[in-house]
């Protein structure tokens, strides 16, 4: 069968949103589809370019690619967004090649939603069937319902908001299915859309990409390594390096707030870890080099621990952040407050092995799962029994944490955790493509 994806974030662009694409791409050559790929040209999108990552693209994927409106003309006219800028190359591109081969179905897998308007167009003119990826929600009404500055400032977001009151109304309306990595996002998507039905929505967690840790060891160490095991401070090197690797908002400012009470706690009480421990932080933003600031460290710096961590802010390579999850003592991973947030990161931080310790504020969807999957070390603010001190119960389970056995590893159990591999999710996608194509198999 043929199938045509749209993901305007591709390789060798580092993306969080073009991964389950990417590592769906093999197990759905091996499923039969043919696929043609439909994205935005890497020279014309705003990001780290990540070659390595073109190596795990099978070559039986055709690849098709427009080039959108450079940035240094589109920021003049306030339309610097990659989604107004690829618009209508995308449009034409698509057009021809709807035009010139018979696809049975299109996959709209991005958060450049501004690429869904495509789908409803598209379905009129050719009569070809399209599903869309809600890895994020659309219409958004988080920022506004928090009073949290949205990232990119409130114009950005209030005209991105303006497009999807606009266009999403049509495209749920036009759509044979839907995927998307939170429950959430479907409860909501169900109750403002009463034409919309639960059988043509489907919960799809992102994968959890195996091959990708595969890969990364032909990598050399000293060239992905994003954090420094030999880093000294007072000329004593540290025995215990933890690292953090993803994006860190104002959302997970009360998982971090409640880390870093509890880590003053444990370093008045045990001085002697002060020498021995230090904190990564990688890739906290998505923003370029030249706009990343700190979102980590100014928390710290509240509890006087600003000398404990280095942060980089901007976006890092996909496989060192990897990499340095492998490589690390102990990982970490922080909850939103928004519950309907599934982050990506969660695979690879249980797929590196290490002793991993997760904070959450409320249980969501991710905390259950850590915890059926895993021994990890997981708190989460809302269970704690309001009698006992709550620094006091994340210090004891943190504490744990940071002065386990240095060869101690994250046990996974293996035949729940083989559920969430890239593997069956993409199983999962090509049971839902079958059931929706113009040619039901």
């Amino acid at each position: 069968m043929n199938l045509l994806i749209v993901s305007p974030h591709f390789p060798p662009i580092n993306a969080p949103d073009h991964q389950r694409v990417r590592m769906a791409l093999p197990f759905l050559l091996e499923l039969g589809w043919k696929i043609t790929l439909l994205c935005v040209h890497e020279d014309d999108v705003e990001g780290i370019q990540e070659p390595d990552l073109l190596k795990t693209i099978p070559s039986e994927v055709r690849i098709e690619k427009v080039r959108a409106i450079p940035v240094s003309i589109a920021k003049c006219l306030g339309m610097r967004t990659l989604g107004w800028r690829s618009y209508f190359a995308l449009k034409q591109r698509g057009q021809n090649l709807l035009k010139e081969s018979s696809f049975d179905l299109i996959y709209f897998s991005s958060t450049t939603f501004f690429s869904f308007l495509l789908g409803p167009i598209w379905k009129q003119k050719f009569r070809v069937p399209y599903i869309v990826d809600y890895q994020d929600p659309w219409l958004n009404t988080y920022y506004r319902d928090h009073q949290v500055s949205p990232p990119g400032g409130w114009l950005k977001y209030s005209l991105s908001q303006l497009v999807a009151r606009a266009g999403e109304p049509r495209v749920v309306r036009e759509l044979s299915a839907l995927t998307s990595v939170s429950s959430q996002y479907i409860k909501t998507l169900l109750a403002r859309y009463p034409d919309l039905h639960e059988d043509q929505c489907y919960l799809l967690p992102f994968g959890a990409a195996e091959n990708d840790f595969t890969f990364i060891e032909s990598l050399p160490k000293e060239r992905a390594l994003m954090f420094d095991p030999h880093y000294e401070i007072n000329n004593t090197p540290h025995r215990r390096n933890f690292v953090y690797a993803g994006r860190i908002g104002p959302d997970m400012h009360t998982s971090l707030n409640a880390f870093f009470g509890a880590l003053k706690t444990i370093f008045e009480q045990a001085p002697h870890l002060q020498d021995e421990i230090h904190l990564w932080f990688l890739g906290t933003t998505y923003a370029p080099a030249d706009k990343a600031s700190p979102q980590v460290l100014p928390i710290a710096a509240k509890y006087d621990l600003e000398s404990f961590i280095t942060e980089i802010p901007t976006r890092i390579p996909y496989f060192s952040a990897l990499q340095s999850l492998r490589l690390a003592h102990g990982t970490l991973m922080f909850g939103s407050d928004d519950e309907a947030y599934s982050p990506s990161k969660v695979y690879p931080s249980i797929l590196a092995g290490r002793p991993l310790f997760a904070l959450f504020p409320s249980s969501g969807e991710v905390a259950p799962f850590v915890r059926e999957t895993t021994e990890a070390r997981v708190v989460v603010l809302d269970e704690l029994d309001e009698s006992h001190k709550e620094v006091d119960i994340i210090s004891g389970q943190l504490a744990s944490f940071l002065e386990a056995p240095l060869e101690e590893e994250l046990y996974v159990d293996k035949a729940r955790f083989s559920k969430h591999t890239a593997k069956e999710m993409s199983q999962v996608l090509h049971r839902i493509f079958s059931s929706h194509t113009l040619k039901k198999s």
